[in-house]
């Protein structure tokens, strides 16, 4: 619940910035470079931050968590 409610106002602000789409992918833009340093679930790279999300009853903050990480691999080029 923490997880959703501290996050659901800047994100939603970051999601709905003007073309939002076609700024995720040009390298010299401030969205790329944040979506690029989001971590994804369940990764090595930061999973003791996300545990508490995935084991919340908070589903909206949880489903973020995933759709933040999908965007991240399609920034990188890399839609597993």
């Amino acid at each position: 619940h923490d997880f959703w409610m501290s996050a659901r106002k800047s994100l939603s602000d970051l999601f709905a910035s003007e073309d939002f789409q076609w700024r995720m992918f040009d390298p010299e833009d401030l969205v790329h470079k944040w979506v690029r340093v989001q971590s994804c679930m369940y990764s090595p790279e930061n999973e003791e931050s996300h545990r508490p999300t995935a084991l919340s009853d908070c589903i909206p903050g949880f489903l973020l968590v995933h759709i933040v990480c999908m965007q991240r691999q399609l920034a990188e080029r890399r839609p597993e």
